[in-house]
């Protein structure tokens, strides 16, 4: 069986719903953080007493399924024949991960593949599969669950639609086929995360380009403080060649070559001329020798940055 890491320095209290890290700081959970940033699915025409109503119900289902994965003594109902019969490998229920840093969660199940792989399984009691909240919350389980169990891999993430048998009772609900979720990317996740332990607001834009407006978020966030180096950077070096300039104008004037200092030694590089191979040129007069003598050599990657 697949051997999961389980984390420590974080606990979780069921009232008040709290992770917390090293016996004070509080986290946020996964799906407060997509709420607090506009990712969660909007039930806004339902009323709030209707939807602490079927979260409750929607605990009740969860818990017993939970209870039969977990080996404990459970009725059977039609929800619980109807999970056997998906024949999932749960090697885990409410499977705590975090960052230990800004978020926490719980995966409700996950199931194992093989000996080094397993999927991650969100159970929903909903009318509807909202496919885009889910994609934030599964890829973010997928994300945290990673940093815990760097070894593993996780292969898919699932919706299990739990069918309402009785909107009041989950006696008749019955368990749907398991619904595959697109993931978002990490790189967009870790954006997410980063933006709410900066203070920022992370805004989910449908554009032409969607990788860069969350670019455009993540860097305005994150980056600040390099940006604001960079400039003092770039009006140091102005300084610096201003009065190497006037140094240089001088020394020149009054023919010093030399100037030894308590801080800092100054010499005059005087103008002369280098002689050059022209490869170019090489290459085009004579291509068959310069192909045989050019070797390729890999150049690392690397970024430019233009301050405007």
């Amino acid at each position: 069986m697949v051997q999961l890491n389980q984390v420590d320095r974080v606990v979780f209290t069921e009232d008040p719903h709290e992770y917390i890290l090293d016996g004070s700081k509080k986290l946020i959970g996964l799906t407060q953080l997509m709420s607090k940033h506009g990712l969660s699915a909007n039930y806004g025409n339902i009323s709030q007493e209707v939807l602490d109503h079927a979260a409750e119900l929607g605990t009740q289902a969860h818990n017993a399924i939970e209870a039969y994965c977990d080996g404990l003594p459970v009725t059977e109902t039609p929800l619980i024949k109807s999970f056997k019969k998906l024949g999932l490998n749960v090697i885990a229920t409410e499977y705590l991960i975090t960052d230990y840093e800004t978020v926490a969660t719980k995966i409700d199940l996950v199931v194992q593949v093989d000996e080094n792989t397993v999927d991650i399984v969100d159970m929903k009691r909903t009318s509807s599969v909202h496919k885009d909240a889910l994609a934030w919350q599964l890829s973010g389980c997928r994300y945290l669950f990673n940093l815990i169990n760097p070894k593993i891999k996780v292969r898919n993430l699932y919706c299990l639609p739990i069918k309402k048998g009785n909107t009041d009772d989950i006696a008749k609900d019955k368990c749907g086929a398991l619904v595959e979720i697109d993931p978002v990317s990490e790189w967009d996740v870790r954006a997410l995360i980063d933006c709410e332990r900066l203070g920022v607001k992370f805004e989910k834009k449908v554009e032409d380009d969607p990788t860069t407006a969350l670019a455009e978020t993540f860097v305005a966030g994150h980056y600040p403080a390099l940006i604001s180096s960079l400039r003092k950077m770039k009006e140091l070096e102005r300084a610096i060649e201003e009065a190497k300039a006037g140094l240089m104008d001088f020394m020149t004037e009054h023919n010093i070559e030399k100037l030894d200092l308590e801080d800092v030694t100054v010499t005059v590089k005087k103008p002369y001329f280098s002689s050059r191979f022209d490869t170019k040129a090489f290459r085009k007069d004579y291509p068959e020798l310069g192909e045989k003598y050019t070797q390729q050599t890999e150049v690392a990657g690397s970024i430019t940055i233009k301050l405007k």
